[in-house]
């Protein structure tokens, strides 16, 4: 998580969040616990100014409502993705 927060260039980032959207895709239940730690920083980095970045965020959201817990997802996280999303489409 602290290369995600404090990287030292947008490739130390992607990477992380890279890394994220694996867990979330490939971990199962047991990653579930992480994940209050990982949707914070890829909402985060949906308007990044890196294109390469903003694509490992949006996918690791994207796979997070693919395969997460409904029960994890809440108004306010929706709102917020969905947000982001309508912003870097329109």
């Amino acid at each position: 998580k602290s290369m995600a927060e404090n990287p030292i260039t947008d490739t130390d980032l992607q990477i992380s969040l890279c890394l994220m959207d694996d867990i979330i895709e490939f971990g199962g239940p047991p990653s579930t616990g992480l994940y209050q730690h990982f949707i914070p920083c890829l909402v985060k980095n949906m308007d990044h100014k890196n294109p390469d970045v903003r694509q490992a965020a949006f996918y690791g959201i994207g796979v997070f409502f693919e395969v997460g817990n409904p029960n994890s997802f809440n108004g306010q996280l929706i709102e917020s993705t969905m947000r982001k999303l309508f912003t870097m489409i329109c």
